[in-house]
């Protein structure tokens, strides 16, 4: 196991901060400061936890030359209330009482301070951290059980996540879990990195790792990643968002070949585009992966009135118009906003005649509309014939094209998967005319286009 070239030293008496640090590779010397904190009511809570934190670590640190000296502190806080450590039974039951059914804040603050060969401070790591805990409403029982155990006595908020009973209280998280448990541990393990000065980076205990079926693990193991490789580490997402378009074609491929062992293995590439760009924007302070859930399901709630609400929907039709309505509703300009205009065309051409066709604007039949692809035709085939600019000729041809999808669209047909499929059929037929040329022992170039013809009719009449 890797070390830091500094010995750690942590200024704490909570196993839970000892158990994180060892869960990636790290030893620390633990060595409680043993002071009386000094609490300033006057200080905002990430100021108030900086504070306690700092005085932790000057207590000590000159008794620890050449070291890393980590000092933290956590509190919790309910509409302006620090919430400490309960000294009594009581206090517990009160604060329980508090955070039941409500949301709170979890701040903690670190300290890290590096030592020279006379333990005196020279460069330092100073931040505070915030989580938001969400209670279910607690049942008396589940809080006087839970008081029982002891536990709430030496923790914030008189509750720790980590434990059986602390767990069942919570219903949702937004924000770093270890942060809550009392030491944030990415940022803190980059700050001893950066603090440490040695470019051998500690290599954690990942070998505990392993292949599991939960979103949480998932996620843990998409940010080691992102901390451990160096590959990963580099990536951006504007370097890696070829790559996410590369899976979802991948995804519908599967789809296409109804092939569900496929589709299962890439779909979790998908997955892991999206856990990686959230754990990329988290890294740059923009939001993460449970940012985006939050997001996901509000938007989920407010466009589905018709569940939700009080709206009425009994068809898909009228759940379509419910859709584009509420999305103009959010502040949309035009109801074809939305729309990525770098998807493949024929994808883009057959979303704009959904959404147009939504508030009313569009062919009533599909032989009405196929009039206008006859017109389109004459007007392309007239540039052509008159020797026109490429630019006007491709102009016209843009017409024909999506004429065509709208006729398609009408007719319940999907041209992108039309064309795919005709690509892959020629792709698949003329493969076969390969093999027939190869068996005969000549090249491609060799054979006259009347040989390569005869080659293609036995490959379509060997496949009816």
């Amino acid at each position: 196991m890797s070390t830091l070239e500094h010995s750690l030293v942590l200024i704490s008496a909570s196993p839970r901060r000892k158990e994180l640090l060892e869960s990636i590779g790290l030893s620390p010397l633990v060595s409680p400061s043993g002071i009386e904190e000094k609490v300033d009511p006057s200080l905002s809570p990430d100021a108030l936890v900086i504070s306690l934190a700092k005085q932790k670590v000057d207590s000590v640190h000159s008794s620890y030359p050449h070291s890393l000296c980590l000092g933290a502190d956590t509190v919790v806080v309910h509409q302006n209330n620090i919430l400490g450590k309960p000294s009594t039974d009581e206090q517990a039951r009160s604060m329980l009482q508090q955070l039941s059914g409500n949301t709170h804040d979890v701040w903690t603050g670190v300290h890290i301070l590096r030592t020279d060969a006379q333990g005196h401070g020279i460069a330092h790591e100073t931040f505070a951290f915030a989580s938001r805990v969400t209670f279910h409403t607690l049942e008396e029982s589940l809080i006087e059980e839970y008081i029982a155990t002891g536990s709430p006595r030496d923790k914030a908020g008189a509750y720790g996540i980590q434990d059986p009973l602390g767990g069942l209280m919570v219903e949702r998280v937004d924000g770093d879990y270890t942060n809550i448990i009392g030491l944030p541990l990415h940022p803190v393990y980059q700050a001893l990195r950066r603090l440490d000065k040695t470019p051998v980076i500690p290599t954690p205990k990942w070998d505990r790792i392993r292949p599991r079926d939960t979103f949480t693990d998932l996620e843990t193991l998409v940010s080691v990643l992102r901390v451990e490789c160096p590959w990963d580490r580099e990536q951006t997402h504007e370097s890696v968002k070829n790559n996410l378009v590369e899976e979802t074609y991948e995804v519908v491929e599967a789809i296409e070949q109804a092939n569900p062992e496929e589709l299962k293995k890439e779909l979790g590439d998908l997955l892991l585009h999206v856990l990686f760009h959230s754990r990329i924007a988290q890294d740059q302070d923009h939001f993460t992966v449970r940012d985006v859930i939050q997001t996901l399901s509000e938007k989920l709630i407010r466009r589905h009135p018709h569940v939700f609400g009080e709206t009425v929907a009994t068809h898909a039709g009228a759940v379509a118009k419910t859709w584009e309505e509420t999305k103009l509703a959010e502040g949309r300009e035009s109801i074809l906003d939305g729309i990525p205009m770098s998807m493949p065309s024929a994808i883009v051409a057959h979303r704009i005649q959904q959404k147009v066709s939504s508030v009313g604007f569009d062919w009533q039949e599909w032989d009405v509309a196929w009039e206008k692809v006859e017109e389109e035709l004459q007007e392309w085939t007239q540039t052509m014939r008159e020797n026109d600019s490429a630019a006007r000729q491709q102009d016209e041809l843009g017409d024909v094209l999506f004429s065509i999808i709208n006729v398609a669209r009408l007719k319940g047909l999907d041209s992108e998967s039309a064309l795919r499929g005709a690509n892959n059929k020629f792709r698949r037929r003329f493969q076969g005319v390969e093999k027939r040329i190869k068996a005969k022992g000549k090249a491609l170039s060799d054979c006259s286009l009347d040989e390569l013809e005869e080659a293609w009719q036995q490959v379509k009449q060997d496949e009816s």
